[in-house]
């Protein structure tokens, strides 16, 4: 049930669509050029291209997309179907709100046209957001923040008992983010988790 995270990488038990437990590179405004964080990460990681709606196409996406394919990484778009299917990419990655406003038929149909298929992840922030995940048949939510945070220090954290909770009754697969860090992935050995996303945690 529990995932480690070793020199190697991560390591645990297969679940849902996942051979084996990934890492999530997420970029964001504190990643000013994600390419030697992406360079880091084992085969099979995942890279989710994130960026605010109404910004430039960030520089680095085209040579990030290219890297992903080289070293053998999933590489997602958040929120723009159309964006991803310009990048070729492996997926879509959701908000917790646009996985229940979002006008889905266009993005979903974009998801399901090919083989093998493409990924779909959703954000989520409660058992909610796990419910609407898995309702659009997500292939794994990523739920958080675990812990504190410093990109939102502002939100409170699930804390470690919920977070177990609501990973073990969830009906998709999850990933852990959130203040998460090799330290602070040891004390998640009671969650259900099939992988562990960050910003910061893949930068060091």
């Amino acid at each position: 049930m529990s995932i480690t995270w070793t020199d190697a990488g991560l390591v645990g038990p297969a679940s849902g669509d996942f051979s084996k437990p990934v890492f999530v590179l997420m970029t964001d405004s504190r990643l000013a050029n994600p390419l030697s964080a992406a360079a880091k990460l084992q085969r099979g990681s995942w890279v989710i291209l994130r960026f605010q709606v109404g910004e430039a196409l960030p520089s680095y996406a085209v040579p990030l997309r290219r890297l992903c394919r080289q070293r053998g990484l999933e590489f997602l778009v958040a929120g723009d179907h159309r964006l991803a299917a310009k990048l070729r990419a492996d997926g879509l990655h959701l908000s917790e709100r646009h996985a229940r406003t979002f006008c889905l038929s266009t993005a979903l149909s974009w998801i399901g046209g090919k083989r093998p298929r493409r990924w779909l992840s959703v954000a989520a922030h409660s058992s909610r957001g796990l419910a609407q995940a898995a309702r659009i048949k997500a292939n794994v939510a990523i739920l958080s923040p675990v812990f504190p945070t410093r990109s939102h220090p502002e939100v409170k954290p699930l804390g470690l008992c919920k977070f177990q909770n609501l990973s073990k009754s969830a009906r998709l697969p999850v990933i852990a983010l959130g203040g998460v860090s090799r330290q602070t992935a040891k004390r998640l050995t009671q969650a259900k988790l099939v992988g562990l996303a960050g910003i910061s945690a893949f930068t060091a």
